[in-house]
């Protein structure tokens, strides 16, 4: 028997290592290969991807399913040359088949929806998301880091002498990884002498940082994380389907992100040339302060280029033409960001939303959905069960209107389920299974007492309708998710099915004992039913006293209760639900 196991969704900080394994081709003659992107070029002139480039073939895969560049097998293929075959002009590479003249991988172009690539940094660069943890770990303000990684050294003189802002291997990335690798080592004396200090500790505001780092700590603890990663020494590159490019009005339209991707691989490869260039001058003796000051600008540039991907702090100014650029953060949060829109808030097939309103006259366990609605979820469902009757219904008459396919929808909904949702979904009880019935208004209709479970009031509230498919999710929402199921909070045990507000207030005027004690102003009547519908024509009131022949109480033909009206629908609701 095998077990599906479903591993939990995390999201953590990636090792260097991680990086270089994601974008891995494989050992080819006892070389590893990397898809590694040196180019800045998009496309040439043609349309197609230029090699090593942000969109290359080689890297992420061919754009045509099982064609490579120079497309040998399909002229083969043409001329109905039945000798070749992949292996004959490509070859094994990692259990994958690449084309031996272009080196383009025969695959299918669903690959470049996930295959990564990396940038190898020349200088190592500070992750922007992570300053403040650094700036806190290493017990400085956040203004003195950032100060330390442009190389401002002007703002703290004091604090760094003359040959560490003249030396090029101590600033920036590379000073900081020398620093926190010793943080690593003692990671568990500074976690045990930061939990012992809480007991000197009187202020408030010093208790709050020093809890802060010891919860940073416990979680790089715990999650076996190397305060080192904070560097970045490989930058990942996004699949290109992510970041994909489009041809509007005879122009090439590309994502903000291939910008940001383009103006880094521009500052990696400058300063490569740079640092090859000091080498040189260092071989020759005539290395300069002009020339680190050079070089140390040009890193800035890159790591200013690399926090406008990561999170791109745009300042505010007078003219408008100016549009700020998509950062990664940017499609990652919000409202509108790829967790709460595409994966926790994602819109599936079968499913609406309609604004709440309350119906006292339903039963327990059931919702009034309209019928426009209830059509378009079970239309596929009903065509399915009567082929040819629905269909031709649904071709020549008005399909709402029709009586046989009110019938069919009315009877399939007796026997079905669908699931009602109020966002935020917090807890359990924000996603509940109902019953649905046909209604022609416009509004989903709800019974009142299920409203505590939702945390929902009927002030313009919506709630989300999702239709069951699989059998499983069908016995779920029977067994686990039915609003009866929620009758108790989980969490203390308190019923969530009381009355309140207008309910409240509406019992209390049925029991209400104003009465006109005038016997000759009574009204006799015999059956329950009768008093209805006088109520309705208005002939009595609520508070009006009656004699009824009720058989609940009196089972003898001839003895009258004397009751109101409105005690005697209160008493006939009673015995319903009991």
């Amino acid at each position: 028997m095998k077990l599906n196991i479903k591993y939990p969704f995390r999201i953590g900080l990636a090792s260097p290592k991680l990086i270089l394994s994601w974008a891995t081709i494989g050992f080819f003659n006892g070389k590893k290969y990397f898809r590694e992107v040196t180019s800045s070029k998009l496309l040439d002139i043609k349309g197609s991807p230029v090699t090593n480039g942000l969109f290359c073939e080689k890297i992420f895969g061919p754009l045509i399913s099982y064609q490579c560049k120079c497309n040998l097998f399909r002229k083969a293929s043409k001329h109905k040359i039945n000798i070749y075959t992949y292996e004959e002009f490509s070859m094994r590479l990692n259990n994958s088949l690449y084309c031996l003249k272009c080196g383009i991988e025969l695959n299918g172009s669903w690959i470049r929806r996930y295959r990564m690539g990396i940038i190898k940094l020349v200088e190592p660069i500070v992750h922007p998301l992570y300053i403040k943890t650094i700036a806190e770990l290493l017990n400085i303000s956040k203004e003195d880091l950032y100060s330390f990684i442009y190389s401002d050294y002007h703002l703290n003189s004091k604090k760094f002498t003359q040959e560490i802002k003249e030396n090029l291997e101590f600033f920036g990335g590379k000073f900081l990884i020398h620093i926190l690798k010793n943080k690593d080592i003692n990671l568990i004396n500074d976690y045990k002498q930061l939990r012992e200090s809480l007991v000197y500790l009187y202020k408030e505001s010093s208790k709050k940082k020093i809890f802060n780092k010891i919860f940073n700590l416990q979680r790089f603890i715990l999650n076996n994380i190397k305060l080192t990663w904070f560097i970045l020494e490989v930058l990942p590159v996004l699949p290109p389907r992510l970041r994909p490019f489009i041809k509007l009005d005879n122009e090439w339209v590309y994502s903000d992100l291939n910008d940001h991707y383009k103006k880094i691989i521009i500052k990696n490869n400058k300063l490569a040339h740079l640092k090859k260039y000091n080498e040189e001058l260092k071989k020759n003796n005539i290395f300069t302060k002009s020339s680190v000051i050079l070089y140390k600008n040009q890193v800035n540039y890159l790591q200013i280029s690399i926090n406008n991907l990561f999170y791109n702090s745009f300042k505010k100014s007078n003219n408008i033409s100016i549009k700020r650029k998509i950062s990664l953060s940017t499609l990652l949060e919000g409202k509108y960001g790829v967790f709460r829109q595409n994966i926790l808030g994602k819109r599936v097939n079968f499913s609406g939303r309609s604004v709440i309103v309350g119906s006292p006259q339903l039963t327990f366990g059931t919702c009034n959905v309209p019928v426009k609605m209830i059509f378009k979820f079970f239309s596929p469902l009903i065509s399915n069960y009567n082929n040819v009757k629905f269909n031709n219904i649904y071709k020549e008459s008005d399909i709402y209107n029709n009586i046989k396919v009110r019938s069919w929808l009315q009877t399939f909904c007796s026997s079905s389920y669908i699931y009602l949702n109020r966002a935020p979904s917090l807890h359990r009880m924000n996603i509940q299974g109902f019953i649905p019935r046909l209604d022609e208004s416009v509004a989903l209709k709800l019974f009142p007492l299920t409203c505590s479970g939702f945390n929902a009031d009927f002030d313009g509230d919506q709630m989300g309708i999702f239709i069951p498919i699989t059998k499983q999710a069908k016995l779920d929402i029977k067994k686990r998710v039915h609003t009866g199921q929620h009758i108790f909070s989980p969490s203390s045990g308190a019923l969530l099915m009381k009355a309140s507000q207008d309910m409240v207030l509406g019992v209390y005027l049925l029991n209400t004992d104003t009465y006109i004690p005038f016997i000759n102003l009574m009204h006799w009547f015999s059956s329950f039913e009768d008093v209805i519908t006088s109520y309705d024509s208005g002939l009595c009131d609520l508070n009006s006293l009656i004699q009824v022949r009720y058989k609940n109480f009196i089972k003898s033909n001839t003895i009258y209760l004397p009751i109101t009206v409105g005690r005697l629908i209160f008493s006939f609701s009673n015995n319903i639900y009991n």
